[in-house]
């Protein structure tokens, strides 16, 4: 948790993207996560 935290913190993008270290999504599937963000759909997935 407190890695997450401190990563937020210094954050400097436009979106953020926390993935758990179990890879439970695969990275290659990000740009399918993000579309509905980058298309206005949604704020959050």
């Amino acid at each position: 948790g407190a890695a997450v935290r401190l990563g937020i913190e210094h954050a400097t993008g436009d979106l953020l993207l926390i993935q758990d270290a179990d890879l439970e999504l695969n990275p290659a599937e990000y740009d399918a996560l993000l579309e509905p963000i980058l298309a206005g759909q949604t704020k959050i997935v």
